[in-house]
């Protein structure tokens, strides 16, 4: 031993030791706490990302169906002949209750061929305020409808105005038009292919009967 150093004795030794056990053991704790702290974190965000998504694609499902529902139901109507562009009071009686079940729609519309539409607004701010507008592009030119209605104070008024418009020149008329054609197109494709191949079988079956007839011949000859 060196003359003038300090022997290290037992407990000094135990000592050191058990306090870098004890910092190790602090390290290692705040390690997976910190970890776990981390991953419990992660998994609550991915489960409130998944909630969070659900609701937003059932909301979604439920506006969106309501729009597509309503939109079948004008289609039958259509097809039935129900739909009369220029007869806005017919029309109200048909619309008007849709937009007061459905607070999400805010209007109806229908247009023809002929450049006729019709047009009813609910006032956003006053569920009992309404507008129609009616055009007749063909009959009327530039001449367009306007009326507005409270079913509250039963006030309405009636005017002719003049509007350079024509609902076949719009966007969604001609949007419309081109997936109703895509359609008529998709469903002759699949019609025709459904008929090849009801042919492609007919005529399978006929060969596989004239085989037939000719190995009955062939037995018939034999004997």
């Amino acid at each position: 031993m060196p003359l003038g150093s300090r022997p290290i004795t037992i407990r000094h030794s135990m000592l050191r030791n058990l306090s870098l056990l004890i910092v190790l053991t602090s390290g290692t704790i705040l390690v997976a706490t910190w970890i776990l702290g981390s991953s419990a974190v992660e998994d609550l965000s991915k489960s409130l990302i998944e909630r969070t998504a659900t609701r937003t694609e059932t909301e979604l499902n439920r506006f969106f169906g309501t729009v597509q529902s309503n939109v079948r139901i004008g289609v039958d109507w259509a097809r039935a002949g129900i739909l009369d562009a220029t007869d806005h009071e017919a029309l109200n009686t048909l619309f008007v209750p849709i937009l007061r079940q459905y607070p999400q729609l805010s209007s109806m519309m229908v247009a023809t061929s002929r450049g006729e539409e019709y047009l009813l607004l609910r006032d956003p701010l006053d569920t009992d305020a309404w507008t129609n507008r009616v055009v007749r592009a063909d009959d009327w030119g530039n001449r367009v409808l306007n009326r507005t209605w409270n079913t509250r104070t039963g006030e309405s008024q009636e005017s002719f105005g003049e509007l350079e418009y024509d609902p076949r020149r719009r966007i969604w008329y001609q949007e419309a038009l081109k997936a109703a054609k895509e359609r008529r197109e998709k469903i002759k494709k699949e019609f025709l292919k459904s008929k090849v191949s009801f042919l492609r079988i007919r005529f399978v079956l006929s060969k596989d009967k004239d085989k037939d007839k000719d190995k009955d011949k062939d037995k018939d000859k034999d004997k």
